[in-house]
């Protein structure tokens, strides 16, 4: 299926384009959405499931707000999603599992809910420890948890943002103590 075009799914329950038990087949060049109103779902953008050779490429989803994925592939092999755009999403994560296939290799996971900000500005409070994250976004609205990995032969932090300049009002580091004796810790 190429573009360019547009396919736009009104009904919230179900996702907007299925590939199933197909192999070779590209989906490109296309815009995937849903209109106002109707873009909470719990369906994917793009499902595709026991598929060969599936390529999803230069494919826009957006206004896809659902919980499990913008693009799913369900058990296929040999397939590809590349420079594909996903707007005002509720949720993107990958599962991997590429590098060990009796258990996996990698679970990363971005929950971005379409944040909106109040009176221009967003509150936004960070806990760190030795292999978690945890954001706050606006007192609780939001919150998001992840699992990472630091090097902690460097302690540096850094705040990075993207899409457009920032003006931080406040800014508060505290450096916690360790809970863990000298004994006891991980190394």
């Amino acid at each position: 299926m190429f573009g360019p075009g547009r396919i736009r799914q009104t009904n919230p329950g179900h996702p907007i384009l299925v590939v199933e038990g197909a192999s070779d087949v590209q989906i490109r060049d296309l815009t995937l959405m849903r209109p106002a109103g109707k873009t909470d779902t719990q369906s994917e953008g793009v499902l595709g499931i026991n598929c060969a050779n599936l390529v999803v490429e230069n494919v826009r989803v957006l206004d896809n707000r659902t919980r499990t994925a913008a693009i799913e592939l369900r058990d296929c092999y040999a397939s590809q999603i590349r420079n594909c755009l996903v707007r005002n999403y509720q949720c993107v994560s990958e599962d991997d599992r590429t590098m060990d296939v009796d258990s996996g290799y990698a679970f990363p996971c971005l929950v971005g809910t379409g944040i909106v900000l109040k009176d221009g500005h967003l509150s936004l409070r960070v806990l760190i420890d030795r292999t978690s994250i945890e954001a706050f976004i606006n007192g609780g609205e939001v919150d998001a948890s992840g699992i990472f990995f630091p090097d902690m032969a460097d302690p540096t932090l850094s705040l990075t943002v993207e899409g457009g300049p920032v003006r931080i009002h406040r800014l508060v580091v505290h450096e916690l103590r360790s809970t863990w004796s000298a004994a006891a810790a991980p190394r």
